[in-house]
């Protein structure tokens, strides 16, 4: 039998670890794999929620700059003056670069990696082979030391 499970990168995974092989499993039988959480490719800028905001944020200050001058340039010709207008000017102009890049965004249909701050990441995988009859005690210790997840398959002995 195969049992499978997630952790995030705690210590109760370790100590886990350290019951399982108390409790007869030979650390030969267990797999542990570090998993990365973004796909890292360096042609694409912004994969990430919080590089996202900060390039729009970007994007609407240099906005907001342009249009800022822009504004008060005008405003030595308008009513309410230089200072009043390039404020509101880069206000505008800030608001127009930062929901733009979120637009542009959902146009052309890129997605984040939506990482909710209740739900855990999984950062390791745990992969135990044992006995049949060792699986229901392997489960409750991984789900005891808070496991993310916990998933089991029989296996047969010609494909071992």
């Amino acid at each position: 039998m195969i049992i499978v499970s997630t952790f995030e990168n705690t210590l109760e995974a370790e100590q886990a670890l350290g019951v399982l092989e108390k409790l007869g499993v030979d650390a030969c039988d267990i797999l542990v794999v570090p998993m990365r959480l973004y796909f890292e490719d360096t042609s694409r800028l912004a994969l990430r929620a919080d590089d996202i905001h900060a390039k729009a944020f970007e994007v609407g200050m240099a906005a907001a700059t342009a249009l800022g001058v822009i504004g008060a340039s005008m405003g030595f010709v308008w009513t309410w003056g230089p200072i009043l207008w390039g404020i509101i000017y880069a206000v505008v102009g800030f608001f127009i670069g930062f929901l733009g890049v979120h637009l542009y965004r959902v146009l052309r249909g890129e997605q984040t990696i939506a990482r909710s701050p209740r739900r855990p990441k999984p950062e390791l995988v745990v992969i135990i082979q044992c006995d049949e009859r060792q699986s229901p005690e392997i489960r409750t210790i991984l789900w005891q030391y808070r496991a993310i997840s916990v998933g089991d398959t029989k296996v047969s002995d010609a494909s071992i």
